[in-house]
């Protein structure tokens, strides 16, 4: 926020009639929202015959760090910006200044150095002034008068001293470490001295620091001269208070973002939940180079589905619908549907063909939730969707906090906590003010896995997912919803019109695939002739295993997982195929069968695994499932029976 600009300053001196101290008279009217601060030191290092202190650069330097930091304890303001214009030798403390700063153990004299934006220096001899040679000469001649200059000074300026260099080479990695702007101005007159030379006092190329982003300037006057402005119509008051208008406002630009940013960053924690993504998280991916004929439109209406009615205000079939059998690999395909770089670019070069686009044209987006029933309740319910999908949207469309700000503010204010818990009425509106705003353009595609899964009333569920869609004009929000779930009624009430296809009739050959692979591994270290001979019984086998699992991956990667077990342990390809024969086809079946095979001496340790995974509210971790595994066993935990466990696994 602009702020009255203030000066502060001891005194001024030598001011001669006409004169002003522009940076008091001046500048504010440029900069009339910084705070205007001047320090001065007493350092006359060209006169020999007045009297000066004696201090070093680097006393100076820390007197200077020392009245900022106290300074900026009074004012509150240690975080503010500072930008600091330098004369001279001024330029010199002031990097010596922030190189003690960045290296020093003090919280209030570190914190000078990282909250420095830029430093524009005038005439500074970085490299050193040929002017402190001519004043050393000229004192060791008038060594009898009864006032001194400085002489550590002096030595300190000459051309190219250690003390500089030393300056230098530090201020080089505190400049990059805090990113600080520099902007540079040397003098284009020469100064007459000690009524024998002319000369400049700092030549171009030591005004110079040499930093790759340092803007360079002259002004046309001597070093004396150069930093006494009458008006601001001056070339030189020009150059120098435009730099720093520049500045200030990139300062104003940044501090802007950032007060953006902290808003965004709030809101978005607000609403993050790590649960929301565990179920997508876990879901097994597509087996290399299985489910590919998603994107053949000879083969499903997917690709269809995609494209059309993007050029059309109230698209007709926005929601599809991928359904089928239990463990058929629903959400794999949606995993796979979601992260394959295809989805994304076929609805984007379809968006950019429409006509009446604004003039940013958008991109589309991929969202996306799986309910979990055996999760928490926000891993199965309405709210956790909405929860998990507005972060995901607000994380890739950040234009879009300004639409939602305020509600989240509201729930700060009810709850009285910086990350308040949102309600499903609060979610709702969030969504609502997203989709019914004609500002941001916003095309999102929606995969909502395992409706099935959902915990509450799936027509309601249904119902609202064409809610999600409603507020869309298609001209600047664009929803699409792709869902997936069993063939069950509710949902074939509510989808079954939809464009859709049953998975099952479409991963025969991804199971043959798949099973091949798998069945192959074991017999590829056998010699050429046998393997060769291995290979076309393989081959019948996989079929006959994909055959009779009807398109249920959960089925036959059971099933696979014994045949692998079995031709590792030598059994004849002829006996698997009986054991297939005999494998019940129904997957509720399959699992019984299992279950019954289970030896008798480990039924009783089965029955409890079970039963500890039915009464858990949430998924255990592997050792805490076997620690109660052994406290149901024992009635304690066993360490060495459970340890065992894991060294066998």
């Amino acid at each position: 926020m602009p702020r009255p600009s203030q000066m502060g300053c001891s005194q001024i001196v030598g001011l001669h009639p006409g004169e002003v101290f522009w940076p008091e008279t001046i500048l504010p009217a440029v900069l009339p929202e910084a705070r205007i601060f001047t320090w001065g030191y007493d350092a006359d290092v060209d006169a020999f015959n007045t009297s000066v202190g004696h201090n070093t650069v680097e006393q100076h330097a820390n007197d200077l760090l020392t009245d900022i930091a106290n300074l900026s304890e009074k004012l509150g303001s240690l975080a503010r910006p500072v930008v600091f214009v330098v004369h001279s030798l001024g330029g010199i403390v002031v990097k010596e200044a922030l190189n003690i700063a960045s290296h020093s153990e003090i919280e209030r004299l570190k914190n000078l150095a990282s909250v420095t934006y830029g430093i524009s220096f005038l005439g500074t001899p970085h490299r050193g002034s040929g002017s402190a040679t001519i004043g050393k000469h000229a004192y060791r001649i008038a060594r009898l008068a009864t006032k001194r200059p400085n002489m550590k000074l002096l030595r300190s300026l000459e051309k190219n001293s250690d003390t500089l260099k030393g300056i230098s080479n530090r201020f080089r990695s505190t400049q990059q470490k805090w990113d600080i702007k520099i902007s540079s101005f040397y003098e284009d007159r020469e100064i007459r001295k000690f009524f024998l030379f002319h000369s400049l006092i700092v030549d171009n190329e030591s005004a110079q620091i040499g930093h790759p982003g340092e803007e360079v300037s002259s002004i046309p006057k001597n070093h004396r001269e150069m930093t006494k402005f009458t008006s601001s119509e001056e070339v030189g008051f020009d150059r120098v208070s435009s730099q720093l208008r520049r500045w200030v406002d990139d300062i104003s630009d940044n501090s802007q973002a950032s007060h953006e940013s902290a808003k965004l960053e709030d809101c978005l924690s607000s609403l993050e939940n790590s649960q929301t993504s565990t179920r997508y998280i876990n879901v097994a991916s597509s087996y290399d180079g299985t489910l590919q004929w998603l994107f053949d439109r000879n083969i499903v209406p997917f690709v269809d589905w995609l494209e059309e009615n993007q050029n059309m205000p109230g698209p007709s079939r926005p929601v599809f619908w991928i359904n089928g059998k239990p463990g058929s690999g629903k959400s794999t395909l949606m995993k796979f549907a979601m992260r394959d770089e295809r989805t994304r670019d076929i609805l984007t070069t379809a968006l950019r063909s429409c006509e009446n686009l604004p003039e940013t044209r958008p991109e589309w987006i991929i969202l996306g939730f799986f309910f979990h029933d055996r999760g928490s309740h926000i891993q199965k319910s309405i709210e956790g969707m909405l929860q998990g999908v507005l972060h995901q949207l607000l994380s890739q469309l950040p234009n879009l906090l300004p639409f939602v700000y305020t509600i989240y503010e509201d729930l700060v204010k009810e709850q009285r906590k910086p990350n308040p818990i949102w309600t499903f009425d609060s979610l709702s509106a969030a969504w609502v003010a997203f989709t019914k705003q004609r500002k941001v353009p916003l095309s999102a595609c929606i995969f909502l896995d395992a409706l099935d899964e959902h915990e509450g009333d799936n027509h309601q569920l249904s119902k609202f997912i064409y809610e999600l869609i409603s507020s869309a004009d298609w001209l600047m929000v664009r929803i699409k919803i792709c869902v997936a779930s069993r063939t069950w009624n509710v949902f074939g009430e509510h989808f079954g019109t939809c464009p859709q296809f049953a998975i099952h009739e479409y991963t025969s050959g991804d199971i043959q695939a798949y099973t091949s692979t798998r069945l192959s591994a074991p017999i590829s270290r056998l010699g050429e002739e046998a393997r060769l001979a291995l290979l076309p019984k393989i081959e019948q086998l996989s079929s006959q295993v994909t055959t009779k699992a009807r398109g249920v991956f959960i089925w036959v990667r059971i099933v696979v997982d014994e045949l692998v077990k079995g031709i590792r342990d030598g059994t004849a390809i002829s006996l698997l195929e009986e054991n297939v024969s005999k494998m019940p086809e129904e997957l509720g079946d399959l699992y019984r069968h299992t279950l019954q095979r289970i030896d008798t001496d480990y039924t009783q340790e089965a029955y409890i695994m079970l039963q500890i995974t039915l009464c858990s509210l949430s998924p255990l971790p592997i050792k805490a499932f076997m620690k109660c595994v052994s406290f149901s066993r024992r009635g304690k935990v066993h360490e060495q029976a459970w340890q065992k466990y894991f060294w066998y696994r």
